[in-house]
């Protein structure tokens, strides 16, 4: 009895964890066959999954960084190496990618996670703008304007419908990933790093350890973004090499909600890209429209786009079983009055 009920317990809080991503890839599919434009969804997934890995750092760990621009482009240009000099199967790329972007990340966690902020954040941004200097000087990267390359699935074809169910079945099973990683005693320990990292060492643990890990998962997964871009595009940009990108990236986090699970981050990028390709073919001024919207939810103290929805759900999913409650059979029989007899 006991068994079953602890299992009960555990169906239920894992329901709680995944039903939120489960649902909201049912709404992306909804949206792609109502929209067409599967370019732009798959797009708008890849750029939730270098946000969601941009978490990790930043949100999860508490490790500031611009550096992560380096990390996609990484990420791109192996796989787009890889599919040019080696083999065209995609599968392959984003291994390889993946691995690649650890390695960076790994190298940028030895020389950042035991200095302060302010000089976490210009040490990566000036290993960011090594790799990119190192990109232009080198002739067989393209130099400044990039290459094509044509990666071949074995499990997804090249429209671009096939390409945008393959990168949602990808950016899935790697929220899925970052979700279980933040239940686990690793995510809680690394949770107490980002809140008081001298209360963690003084309990036992190790707190450039973990921000290290962390650091290694977050540039992995920031790289296979940068490897599904060249799958949709099948160009790779040099323009993931400017630092911009990763400013993008703490917009779309910050917008979205900064450590709120994957879900945060998801929602920032994707609304993000949205608004995006929503105003750039209506006005020149675009980017003032996504800086006004950063502006106000910062001003606001809402915490991001999926806090705010997640507490406007709360209270009317609770306004709803109020009512329900108040108006069942039940209630209304024990509400009647009792007619009291006089002797």
């Amino acid at each position: 009895m006991a068994k079953n009920s602890l299992s009960s317990k555990q169906s239920s809080s894992l329901g709680r964890l995944y039903s939120p991503l489960i649902l909201a890839g049912m709404a992306l599919a909804i949206f792609a066959l109502w929209t067409g434009d599967y370019t732009l969804l798959s797009n708008a997934l890849a750029w939730g999954l270098a946000a969601m890995a941009f978490d990790v750092c930043m949100g999860h760990a508490g490790v500031f960084s611009f550096g992560h621009s380096a990390m996609m482009a990484a990420g791109a240009y192996t796989a787009g190496l890889m599919v040019v000099h080696v083999t065209p199967n995609l599968e392959v790329a984003l291994v390889s990618a993946m691995a690649v972007g650890a390695l960076i990340g790994g190298l940028m966690a030895l020389v950042t996670v035991r200095r302060s902020h302010l000089r976490q954040a210009l040490i990566t941004m000036g290993i960011a703008e090594l790799l990119r200097v190192f990109i232009v000087d080198m002739s067989w990267t393209g130099s400044a304007n990039g290459f094509a390359a044509r990666p071949d699935s074995l499990f997804a074809g090249a429209s671009g419908r096939s390409a945008f169910i393959y990168t949602l079945i990808v950016v899935g099973i790697a929220a899925a990933f970052l979700i279980w990683l933040y239940a686990t005693s690793f995510g809680r320990v690394m949770h107490g790093v980002r809140d008081d990292s001298t209360r963690m060492a003084h309990l036992g643990f190790q707190p450039s350890l973990f921000r290290s890990t962390a650091f290694v998962i977050s540039g992995g997964f920031t790289a296979l973004a940068g490897a599904l871009t060249v799958y949709h595009t099948r160009v790779v940009d040099f323009g993931l090499t400017n630092v911009h990108v990763s400013t993008q990236l703490i917009i779309m986090t910050v917008l979205g909600g900064l450590g709120y699970s994957v879900y945060g981050a998801l929602s920032g990028a994707i609304g993000y890209v949205l608004l995006e390709d929503l105003f750039i073919g209506r006005t020149s001024q675009w980017p003032l429209l996504i800086a006004a919207a950063y502006v106000i939810i910062v001003r606001a103290r809402i915490g991001g786009i999926a806090p705010a929805l997640t507490r406007r759900g709360h209270s009317v999913w609770n306004l709803v079983r109020r009512r329900v409650s108040t108006n069942s059979p039940e209630n209304e029989k024990d509400s009647t009055p009792t007619e009291r007899t006089i002797p």
